[in-house]
This record gives C-alpha cells, sequence and structure tokens, in this order.
C-alpha cells in the first residue's frame, strides 16, 4: 500500500533538499516556532535528526538523478535517556494518510535497528485516534504556555 519510504542520507541532501523543503517548511510552521527548514536541514546534515520521505512506487519519468515526488516526509531524533533510547517523531506530514500511513511500522524498524526501545510520536490530537490500532497509546498530554509577548499581527 502507498509508496516506498526512503531515509534520506545526509550526503543525499543537496539533491533531496529542493523537494522536501516545502514539505518541511510545512511541518516547521506547527512546530510553535520551535523549528525553521534551515534547523532541520543543519540538524539531519550532522545527523542529529532524520527525514523519511515516502516517494511513489513507479514513475514514469523516473531519473536517477532527479528524486522523485513526495508524498509524506516524517522528521525524527533518537534521545538517549539515562534508562531508555527513544525515537522521537517530531513531525509526520503529507495528503492522503490512510495511503502511507502503513509506512509508519518501517520507521519503528529503523529505530529498533538504532537500538531503540520505544518510539514518540509528537503529533497533533487527530493521531492519537489513527494510531491507536496501530498499537500506540496516548502516555502524556504537552501542554504549551508562551512565556514571550504573542506579536499580533
Amino acid at each position: 500500500m502507498g509508496g516506498e519510504l526512503r531515509h534520506v542520507a545526509a550526503q543525499e541532501l543537496p539533491v533531496w533538499w529542493p523537494i522536501l523543503r516545502d514539505r518541511i517548511a510545512a511541518a516547521c510552521a506547527r512546530s510553535g516556532g520551535k523549528y525553521l527548514p534551515a534547523d532541520i536541514l543543519k540538524e539531519v546534515a550532522a545527523g542529529r535528526m532524520h527525514v523519511f520521505a515516502v516517494t511513489p512506487l513507479a514513475r514514469d519519468d523516473a531519473s536517477a538523478d532527479a528524486p522523485p515526488p513526495i508524498q509524506a516526509i516524517a522528521i525524527a531524533e533518537i534521545t538517549q535517556f539515562p534508562r531508555r533510547r527513544v525515537c522521537r517523531v517530531l513531525a509526520c506530514t503529507g495528503e492522503k494518510t490512510s495511503e502511507w500511513l502503513d509506512k509508519l511500522a518501517e520507521i519503528e524498524a529503523w529505530a529498533r535497528r538504532c537500538g531503540c526501545t520505544a518510539i514518540e510520536p509528537v503529533a497533533r490530537p487527530g493521531w492519537e485516534r489513527k494510531l491507536k490500532s496501530r498499537g500506540y497509546r496516548k502516555t502524556h498530554v504537552v501542554l504549551e504556555k508562551s512565556l514571550i509577548a504573542e506579536k499580533i499581527t
């Protein structure tokens, strides 16, 4: 079902960044000011964050030199706690979720290979319903309050 999941390696960023940038910008816009696309680019290039892209299975205009169109992306980071290693999915965005949501299992497998014992999506409320049948459960609620004056635009 869906497309192919691709873990975009740091050395592939010069080729992939032009097609990833808009999706990453959309994810950053919903981050509450935590990230800009340039921040994600820097962290992926340094190996501290990871970008996964869902691409179509086959294309008629496939070129070895150009990356395929993107259906969805996920941005993840691995956090080492004193007693656990956890993969945090910081953003996951795309259209037609039902066509690619099964790719999350591949990210879970990647996280296991990286030594993670859990995966934690940082998600908007609607994701709870979508992920419940896949074994995810709500363990915490993150509340946020700005400590600086909000700009009125």
